[in-house]
């Protein structure tokens, strides 16, 4: 969880996501992590917009399968049972009824070719009120 924002007396939250669903896939792509040596990122769509509900404390996922990059669980070199160093959604805010949040990088920006994943780094704008997918800008 990176950021909440409440602009309509919800909790909004941004959530990182863990890179790709499963797990460390040797078949996938991956690009060298900046703060863990030799842990290798991947990338998948298993960041989230969350709203958590101010009465009854329920949530549910605004959208879903937005970008994330992180070393995933079971990765040859860190070992971890979980995902680390995830990067994703973060920091969530609102105007003019649309919803921006910006989805994390956190490495090289050459990274993005290496991972295929030329949607990092950058602000998103999405309306929640609807079904049309999220813009990057």
């Amino acid at each position: 969880m990176r950021q909440y924002h409440c602009p309509d007396g919800q909790l909004y939250v941004a959530e990182a996501g863990r890179g790709p669903i499963g797990g460390y896939d040797p078949s996938r792509l991956a690009a060298p992590s900046p703060s863990v040596p030799g842990g290798q990122l991947q990338f998948g769509n298993t960041g989230v917009i969350a709203r958590i509900d101010s009465n009854s404390g329920a949530t549910s996922r605004i959208l879903s399968n937005l970008p994330s990059v992180a070393i995933p669980a079971n990765e040859p070199t860190f070992r971890s049972p979980v995902a680390a160093d995830a990067l994703g959604p973060t920091d969530i805010t609102f105007a003019d009824g649309l919803a921006y949040f910006l989805i994390g990088l956190g490495t090289n920006p050459a990274n993005r070719t290496i991972l295929n994943a030329p949607q990092l780094g950058f602000l998103a704008v999405a309306d929640l009120r609807g079904s049309t997918p999220p813009q990057l800008i």
